[in-house]
This record gives C-alpha cells, sequence and structure tokens, in this order.
C-alpha cells in the first residue's frame, strides 16, 4: 500500500474505470449509429448534423463513412457558405490529427480540403 490505496498490478485496471469505458463506448456507439442512419436521410448540412458527426469524429477520428458523409454535404453547399464551413473542417481536422497524427482518414480528408 502505498499513499493509502492499493497498489494494482501493471495491467490491472480498476473495475469503476472499466464500467466508465464501457458507458463511454456505449454511448460513442449510439452516436455513430444515430450518425450513420442520419446519412441515409439527410441531404444537406444542417447544424444538428454537423454538430452530431463533430462529435462523433471526436470520440474515434478513425471512421471513414462519417468523413465521407461530411465531405459528400460540404460539397453540396453553395459557394457563399462554403469557405466558412471549410475553415471550421480544417479546425475539426486540426483536432482529429492532435488525437490520431497516423490516421488515413483525416489526412486524406485534410487533402480534399
Amino acid at each position: 500500500m502505498q499513499h493509502g490505496r492499493r497498489k494494482l498490478s501493471h495491467g490491472e485496471i480498476p473495475s469503476e474505470q472499466k464500467a466508465l469505458d464501457r458507458e463511454k463506448a456505449a454511448k460513442a456507439l449510439k452516436l455513430m449509429h444515430t450518425v450513420l442512419e442520419a446519412r441515409k436521410t439527410c441531404k444537406e448540412l444542417t447544424p444538428e448534423v454537423n454538430e452530431m458527426t463533430m462529435k462523433a469524429l471526436q470520440i474515434n477520428p478513425e471512421v471513414a463513412t462519417i468523413w465521407n458523409f461530411r465531405r459528400d454535404l460540404l460539397s453540396r453547399l453553395p459557394p457563399s457558405t462554403r469557405t466558412g464551413a471549410l475553415k471550421k473542417e480544417l479546425e475539426l481536422l486540426n483536432m482529429a490529427t492532435k488525437l490520431i497524427t497516423k490516421s488515413y482518414c483525416v489526412w486524406h480528408q485534410r487533402t480534399w480540403v
């Protein structure tokens, strides 16, 4: 015991942490499912869809389907609003690059922007 806490073995994770990880994974899976369902029906980039896809990509930027969905929606924007949306897309890409530096999906989206 050190500082009043039991020392954990090298690979041991506390059960509370496991429960939090499972809960976070379940929320992420539900969000990904919602995004994929929205892809079937949504034909334009609404603020709700934008926020939903951004949250999903902040959780896991390795999902190429969501990047493709965003690319499709961004390409449909009128030229007057496209510039501002692409600047925000670059901010999202910078955040995703910091999260996972060697992500093919992120770099592919960045070259498109």
